[in-house]
């Protein structure tokens, strides 16, 4: 269970750009107004990143998880560097860009 937290949290930092307060407020969200007595609801919108990220999830979970494993391995040998788990990273993009065509 921790593997498969991390491998979202590992596979998700791939995703992220940099964000500014404003983008991390504003970004993603619709306001409604109902016009019969001025409510006003906002509701969160995923944006195609994260619909993107999502169908990732559900498309390659045991790679991601395979990946993360690896990852967490080797960092916890004090292995970690640069290519140690390339050939995981190269099965896991593989299925991602297969994914990620077909949104």
């Amino acid at each position: 269970v921790i593997a498969a937290a991390s491998s979202s949290s590992i596979i998700a930092s791939f995703f992220r750009g940099p964000t500014t307060p404003t983008q991390t407020t504003d970004r993603n969200f619709s306001t409604t107004t109902n016009n019969n007595n001025n409510d006003t609801t906002t509701t969160w919108q995923p944006n195609q990143t994260t619909s993107t990220f999502t169908k990732m999830q559900s498309t390659c979970p045991e790679l991601m998880k395979a990946y993360a494993q690896c990852v967490i391995s080797k960092q916890n040998e004090g292995v970690l560097e640069q290519g140690v788990c390339q050939e995981e990273y190269e099965r896991l993009m593989d299925c991602f860009r297969v994914a990620r065509s077909s949104s």
